[in-house]
């Protein structure tokens, strides 16, 4: 986007892409600004907005649930491996909950000063910055306020709409940006291309009562059950604090209903719940197995933290593959091997999982995946390089063609061939290894 000279605009090889607004893009950039254009500087906002959400989590915690299950719903984040992962990676699902939560915990502030509520706008703003129309999650999640005749008081007031009012308007800026440098063509590809078409594809009822139970079921351990079993509990007890978690209930509810009725389910749409899912989870442990819950957050889960992350600083691969280690160690082999101006033709399935590692490590382009083996090889037999990347389950494919090859690059995944003339062809081909 630097280069491109379009910051307000995400581009992918400079080309602009309408997938999402810009702001973590933005965020991105200032820390390779600081810490260079490395993984520790790609890693570090969204390190430091995971440890956000706990703080923001604890803070909800204690004004709805009390102190004890607020440190338990934290000890449950800290051991929900759906949180861990993403908590050290560049996706949008860490940021957009990171605002979500701080939106939360500003309403709840401003029970006690109004005036607070008028900073709703940052990071409802934001939220929309980063992730479109799913960044208005937290008025969804306000909707259990309805319950509480204290929680509805600041609807009568003026700061509380002046905040909503000014998120909004922040979170035009966007779209008006794009709309005044790009024409409606930038909004219709995402509003209408990417956010309706993708979720009015069609209307499976089956799916719409199954799909996000399953995926909870999946990916969201350990907390799904005793956050569900909470969320009960809470709708049955009386009280001042029970009114005021009413907002979790709905904070978890009122999305997944609502995106149920969209043709595209992905567990990345709800993943803003888990806060609210993780304190209700923290609830019934503290209110129905109170030692339990406080062996679990004060002795076992700091342990495992602590043991886990230490594992990450001296031995990862214990813990995790890296998926793009084959990229970093020869990014400057990859340089060297294709030239800047030829993309790399490719045979397989999983586009993005190369073409970004790729683009990012050796700033070369992957080609679209060819319908087959004969169309990759002759695409590849075309470039001056005569490099084909291909899928290790499309390899057969490959080879059955018989053509003349070295292998440059493999990993797990995917090899990479440089097609040869028979005079060319090295005796430890891949298929007198096989």
């Amino acid at each position: 986007m630097w280069r491109a000279g379009r910051l307000f605009t995400v581009t992918w090889n400079n080309i602009p892409t309408h997938q999402h607004p810009p702001l973590q893009h933005l965020l991105l950039g200032r820390s390779f600004a600081l810490f260079g254009e490395n993984d520790f500087a790609a890693r570090l906002p969204t390190v430091l907005m995971a440890i956000g959400i706990l703080v923001a989590t604890y803070r909800i915690g204690c004004q709805t649930v009390g102190h004890s299950a607020a440190v338990t719903g934290v000890a449950l984040l800290l051991v929900t491996p759906f949180f861990v992962d993403n908590a050290r990676g560049c996706m949008m699902e860490i940021p957009l909950t990171f605002w979500i939560t701080t939106t939360v915990v500003l309403y709840y502030e401003g029970l006690r000063r109004p005036w607070a509520h008028l900073l709703l706008a940052l990071p409802l703003g934001a939220g929309i910055l980063t992730k479109s129309v799913l960044g208005l999650m937290p008025l969804l999640a306000l909707g259990g306020m309805v319950g509480s005749a204290e929680l509805r008081r600041p609807l009568r007031g003026l700061w509380i709409w002046l905040g909503v009012l000014l998120g909004l308007g922040l979170g035009a800026a966007w779209p008006l940006h794009q709309a005044l440098t790009q024409g409606g063509e930038a909004l219709e590809a995402h509003y209408l291309g990417h956010v309706l078409a993708r979720s009015t594809r069609e209307l499976d009822v089956v799916q719409a009562l199954l799909r996000y139970p399953l995926i909870l079921l999946k990916f969201y351990q350990p907390v799904i059950l005793p956050g569900l079993v909470g969320a009960l509990l809470l709708l049955r007890r009386s009280g001042l604090r029970c009114h005021r978690a009413a907002v979790l209930v709905s904070w978890i509810f009122v999305p997944l209903v609502l995106y149920s009725f969209s043709s595209f389910r992905t567990p990345r749409f709800v993943f803003p719940i888990l806060p609210p899912l993780a304190l209700c989870a923290g609830y019934w442990l503290s209110e129905k197995l109170p030692r339990i819950a406080s062996l679990l957050a004060i002795r076992l889960v700091p342990l495992v933290a602590l043991a886990t992350a230490a594992v990450f600083w001296t031995s990862p691969a214990l813990l995790t593959r890296d998926t793009n280690g084959t990229f970093k160690r020869n990014a400057t082999t990859l340089r060297a091997q294709l030239p800047e101006s030829e993309s790399l033709p490719y045979l397989g399935r999983h586009y993005w999982s190369l073409a970004s590692p790729l683009l990012y490590y050796a700033e070369r382009q992957l080609a679209r995946s060819s319908a087959s083996a004969e169309d990759a090889i002759r695409v590849a037999r075309s470039r001056p390089s005569r490099l084909l990347m291909c899928a290790r389950n499309r390899l057969a494919e490959v080879l059955q063609q018989g053509v003349p090859h070295e292998i440059v690059l493999e990993d797990r995944d995917w090899v990479l061939l440089r097609l040869t003339s028979g005079q060319e062809a090295r005796a430890d081909s891949f298929s007198d290894q096989g």
